[in-house]
Order: structure tokens, then C-alpha cells, then sequence
């Protein structure tokens, strides 16, 4: 027979160890800051303050190609310099030739080229379709999107099996219980 204090016991160690595994997940799944200023510089302007080693993680994890090709470094230094008790002047992290700016202009581009085309009086080139992705800086790492499973999924899961088991060691008991009795 089990005692009913061995039952709490045990069901409030199975909580306990769900809320701990919970947690975990949380702390795994969480974006690292350098990552964060990288989605926030996304549209060409850093607009949120952070520690200054995030900025320096973010240069650290910076596409080459982007750090040559935008001024990802140059705003990224800027906002280093204020988070380091440097004085920048308001509006000068960031500027606007980040992702946005660069997608206008090749859309801009593409607009003109159609247009260019269809003068030429070309039937054959009116057909031709272009297709502009979306420019997402940092090698694909654009946006904030997690492809793990939702933290409150994984904390229902965890207590409904905690209660799944409590009530299969109370079935058991009792049923102990009713064979000696």
C-alpha cells in the first residue's frame, strides 16, 4: 500500500519537475540579443536600446556580405558608442538605406525595366514575369520566427502527464488498498 502522503509527495516532485523542464525550454528558445539588435536593424534603423555586448554579438554573427554591402557596422557602432555612455545625436542610429530601402529600390528598378519593355513594342517581352524576393538581412535570419514547439504547449503536456500518472499510482493504491482490506 502507498501512503497518501507518498502520493502528494510525488505528484508535487512531478509538477515541480515539469515547471523546471518548462523553464529550461524558455531559457533554450530564447533569442540571443545579438540576434535581436540583427531583427531590429532589419528595417535599416536600430530602434530599441540594448547591452552593449549584444551589439558586439551581433557584429560577431553579421553576414559578411551584409557588413560589406550596408551600413549594418556603421549603425551598429553608433549605438555601441551610446550604449557605452557615448553621446550620439537623436535620429543618427540608423539610417534609411537598411532592408526596406533596399527592397524599394529594387522594386523601383523593376518597375522601370517593365516599363523600358514595353515601349520596345515587344509582345514576346510582355509575357517575361520578374520575380523580386524579400531581402532579409544576416543570411535568411530576418525575422523572429521559432520552428520549436510553443512553451505553453510543452507545459500542458507536462501536466497533463503529471496527472496522467498521479492518478494511475492512486488507481493502483487503492486498488492495493481494496485486496488487503
Amino acid at each position: 500500500m502507498i501512503p497518501f502522503r507518498f502520493t502528494r509527495l510525488l505528484i508535487l516532485a512531478l509538477c515541480a519537475l515539469g515547471l523546471a523542464l518548462a523553464s529550461g525550454e524558455r531559457a533554450s528558445a530564447a533569442i540571443p540579443c545579438g540576434r535581436q539588435v540583427l531583427n531590429d536593424w532589419a528595417d535599416g534603423r536600430i530602434d530599441k536600446s540594448y547591452p552593449a555586448h549584444c551589439y558586439r554579438e551581433a557584429l560577431e554573427l553579421a553576414n559578411t556580405d551584409v557588413r560589406a554591402y550596408s551600413s549594418l557596422e556603421a549603425d551598429i557602432e553608433r549605438a555601441l558608442q551610446n550604449a557605452i555612455g557615448g553621446v550620439v545625436p537623436g535620429g543618427q542610429i540608423g539610417n534609411p538605406s537598411g532592408a526596406k530601402f533596399e527592397l524599394a529600390v529594387r522594386e523601383q528598378q523593376l518597375e522601370d525595366t517593365l516599363a523600358q519593355r514595353r515601349d520596345m513594342h515587344h509582345s514576346d517581352d510582355d509575357v517575361l514575369t520578374y520575380d523580386v524576393g524579400p531581402s532579409t538581412p544576416g543570411g535568411g535570419g530576418g525575422g523572429v520566427g521559432d520552428t520549436g514547439l510553443p512553451i505553453p504547449l510543452i507545459i500542458l503536456a507536462a501536466l497533463a502527464f503529471a496527472l496522467l500518472l498521479a492518478g494511475s499510482v492512486g488507481m493502483v493504491a487503492r486498488r492495493a488498498q481494496e485486496s488487503r482490506g
